[in-house]
């Protein structure tokens, strides 16, 4: 497998903000992106840690429903 990380800088409301991805070449030679920096900071590490605080509070039942209450206040906001 061949692991590479693609950096490139992104505008966004008129900052620029430097964004890579992770990506992984699969065998039938596609790519994976497993993770996005954005700044540095990596969105696995975030959701990894956010996770694990309501998992410790919780448990698996905890965080699917924290889960699913945060689809259903985004489906309420885009209708």
């Amino acid at each position: 497998w061949i692991d590479i990380e693609e950096a490139q800088n992104v505008g966004y409301l008129g900052q620029n903000y430097s964004v890579a991805y992770r990506m992984e070449q699969q065998a039938s030679g596609g790519w994976l992106v497993y993770d996005v920096l954005i700044e540095g900071v990596s969105m696995v590490q975030n959701y990894r840690g956010q996770f694990e605080a309501i998992l410790q509070k919780g448990g698996p039942e905890a965080l699917l429903k924290s889960l699913e209450d945060n689809l259903r206040d985004i489906a309420s906001k885009t209708t």
